[in-house]
């Protein structure tokens, strides 16, 4: 643990000299005053293991189109489902929906709020989260080199176990985020420009649940083994020959009951347009600060065309 907190320190400093939050509905979409339609399709890899037919776990990829709107008040609403690829893919299985604010044209501070709702295919082959609601704020501060961000997230839902009992669900976090974006324009011609966002994240909450796909912690979570996205499974109830599923969550202990600092997590975002067309990969890597976890790399590239 001496060799990871070492890394995850040196990690923070570096990245603490030009970083950026990543900001869940962020107000990259708009374009100065103007509003926009922003399509998207990205392509990433699943940091959770899903179990497949044969018992065994595997990852693979995600594929995630999308539509957003962002209007020049700040206010924006966005809609984006989800499909995994290979052996695991059952076609669209997560639809998420999530109205926001963000007001940036602060000289000091900006900050931005969100609530995203999660809808699940009842015909996938995996389990659902049992998080269903999401609730984000943010909150930086723009007068500094180094931009500092300040983020709550939390989540909420439920979730019946097999014996047909409902329970309640909820997850919840604090990041700390250290922020530049360094911007070069007129790279190939005078409509283009090229953000370079490096992060560095504190993140500090719970980590009881399984989380869907769409969820800003989806790229900041703890590897967990027993994290496991199970699928469906049906039982013959005592009282009734007829078939029902049953709804999967996966355990936790105590510890990851507890609000306790959880990880460092370093990112590299490259926003690249021009004109209508978008080009935006980003890469993380997580370091663990609790035992039993495990470091771990994903990614995300993402298209998009604005009208």
């Amino acid at each position: 643990m001496k060799k990871n907190y070492f890394t995850c320190s040196i990690l923070i400093i570096l990245f603490s000299l030009s970083a950026q939050a990543q900001q869940k509905g962020s107000s990259s979409g708009t374009s100065g005053n103007q509003s926009q339609l922003v399509i998207s399709a990205g392509l990433g890899n699943n940091p959770y293991k899903i179990e497949n037919s044969k018992g065994g776990t595997s990852g693979g990829a995600y594929f995630k189109p999308g539509i957003a709107y962002y209007h020049k008040s700040g206010l924006s609403i966005s809609a984006y489902t989800f499909a995994l690829t290979g052996p695991s893919s059952n076609g669209l299985f997560e639809y998420d929906l999530t109205p926001a604010y963000d007001f940036n044209k602060g000289k000091a501070f900006s900050f931005g709020f969100s609530y995203t709702r999660y809808f699940f295919n009842g015909n996938s082959s995996i389990e659902a989260s049992p998080l269903r609601n999401e609730f984000y704020g943010y909150v930086s501060y723009n007068n500094v080199w180094i931009q500092p961000t300040l983020a709550i997230d939390a989540e909420t839902g439920s979730y019946t176990d097999s014996l047909g009992v409902a329970h309640s669900a909820s997850d919840g976090a604090v990041i700390f985020s250290l922020t530049h974006q360094f911007t070069f324009t007129s790279l190939l011609n005078q409509q283009d420009e090229l953000d370079i966002s490096p992060v560095g994240s504190l993140l500090t909450g719970t980590d009881k649940f399984v989380r869907s796909f769409g969820s800003t912690r989806f790229i900041r979570h703890i590897i967990t083994t027993e994290q496991i996205i199970k699928r469906k499974k049906t039982t013959i109830p005592l009282v009734s020959k007829k078939k029902r599923k049953t709804l999967y969550t996966s355990a936790y202990n105590n510890e990851q009951g507890q609000f306790l600092p959880r990880l460092l997590e370093a990112s590299l975002d490259l926003d690249y347009t021009i004109g209508n067309f978008s080009f935006e990969p980003q890469y993380y890597y997580d370091i663990p600060l609790v035992q039993g976890e495990m470091a771990t790399g994903f990614f995300l590239i993402t298209c998009g065309y604005s009208f």
